[in-house]
């Protein structure tokens, strides 16, 4: 291997402590360990087998969870599990920390990581560690750049001076609505 990253721990004994599996050489027929932000950043290419460790979950949705590694741009994604993942996966709840290992897809406009179907699919919760914090973003932030932000847990606030949102559309529809500050409208679902 090329290479092993870690704490220098004990001096004397030259012992070296990995932080994560992150620090350990890869198997170069194992999956890729990845950040998200490599994933995010186009630095992984789409169809690779990945494995991610140190996620927190953000949110939860029907067929999976959004989970993001760190915090700001281009930290977060979504878990694609399936539609019954607790039975097949286990429960999990928003601020518990993960470790997946599946496919690195984009699926129309979202950037995921599959379970379903990949051979060698894994999904282990290491337990609730804390909600992550939000992020916190102007509507014209938003409205200007949103794919950054994608499965990041965000607070948005009224930007170009507005001090507060007025409703725009009370029922969207799929108990949606949105928020405009004047200038940029925000759904909210």
């Amino acid at each position: 291997f090329d290479f092993v990253r870690g704490v220098l721990s004990d001096v004397p004994t030259k012992k070296v402590e990995p932080r994560s599996d992150l620090d350990l050489p890869q198997d170069p027929n194992g999956p890729l360990f990845t950040t998200v932000v490599d994933i995010q950043s186009g630095v992984v290419p789409q169809d690779t087998d990945v494995l991610l460790s140190g996620l927190v979950v953000s949110g939860l949705d029907n067929n999976g969870v959004y989970a993001q590694q760190g915090a700001g741009p281009y930290t977060g994604l979504y878990l694609y599990l399936g539609s019954d993942y607790t039975t097949t996966w286990g429960s999990v709840a928003v601020g518990d920390e993960v470790s997946v290992r599946g496919t690195y897809v984009e699926y129309i406009t979202t950037t995921e990581i599959s379970l379903v179907g990949v051979a060698n699919a894994s999904f282990s919760n290491q337990g609730y560690v804390g909600e992550p914090v939000p992020w916190y973003l102007s509507a014209t932030d938003l409205t200007t750049s949103p794919s950054q932000y994608e499965g990041v847990l965000i607070e948005v606030y009224p930007g170009n001076g507005a001090t507060v949102f007025a409703m725009f559309e009370a029922d969207r529809g799929f108990n949606e609505f949105s928020v405009t500050d004047g200038a940029n409208t925000v759904i909210i679902d």
